[in-house]
């Protein structure tokens, strides 16, 4: 009976000391004093760096605003015509008359026309010229028209009646095998030997300034 009261105590301080060891080993969570609340790690939100995959979260860039040209009758559309210049290029096929297509367009569009610039192969032109008992000169053959400009307007004068064109030309060109300069104002006739490029401006409405005698 002896034994047996003693196999007991040592199978007793035995499992103690194994609870012991067991209860050291343990980690020991961490407390705060002020709440007395346990700390545990969170694991970060998102991808881990140099993830390949896109961030869904990542804002949009924002579409560029478009900027709207201001409705000014300088900003014109196609086919029409404000109270400013719009420029063109008129170009005039072979054997037309180059002054009868500007008049002709004028007419159609119902606008005044501008012509800063033109030059190219002639054929055939009629100047103005007071002072040849015919009014006029010709010249034909292969000619080169160096410049050209002029104007025609539906309406001279802002007076009725209103419907009264007008229009002038001036024209420099050169003869073949020839150095010397001709011009003058064009008369009734000036033909293209080629198509001809004809830089101008067009305008629906124009104004009428009267200049006092007191300016003077």
């Amino acid at each position: 009976m002896g034994k047996s009261v003693g196999a007991i105590s040592l199978w007793g301080s035995a499992a103690a000391a194994a609870a012991a060891a067991t209860a050291a080993a343990a980690p020991i969570p961490c407390v705060s004093s002020a709440s007395n609340a346990v700390s545990v790690a969170k694991r970060p939100r998102g991808r881990p760096a140099g993830s390949k995959n896109k961030n869904k979260n990542k804002p949009k860039p924002k579409p560029e605003a478009r900027k709207e040209l201001p409705s000014s009758p300088l900003f014109l559309g196609e086919g029409e015509v404000g109270e400013f210049l719009k420029p063109i290029v008129l170009v005039v096929p072979g054997g037309a008359d180059i002054i009868n297509a500007i008049v002709k367009l004028g007419c159609e569009r119902e606008v005044s026309i501008s012509v800063h610039h033109a030059s190219g192969p002639i054929s055939e032109v009629h100047l103005c010229n007071s002072l040849s008992p015919s009014g006029d000169l010709s010249f034909k053959g292969k000619l080169h028209m160096s410049s050209l400009s002029g104007f025609y307007t539906k309406c001279l004068s802002p007076y009725p009646p209103k419907n009264i064109p007008f229009s002038f030309f001036n024209i420099q060109f050169l003869r073949e095998k020839s150095l010397q300069l001709y011009g003058g104002v064009v008369g009734c006739k000036l033909i293209a030997a080629q198509p001809v490029h004809v830089m101008a401006s067009m305008v629906k409405k124009h104004e009428y300034h009267h200049i006092p005698s007191s300016f003077f």
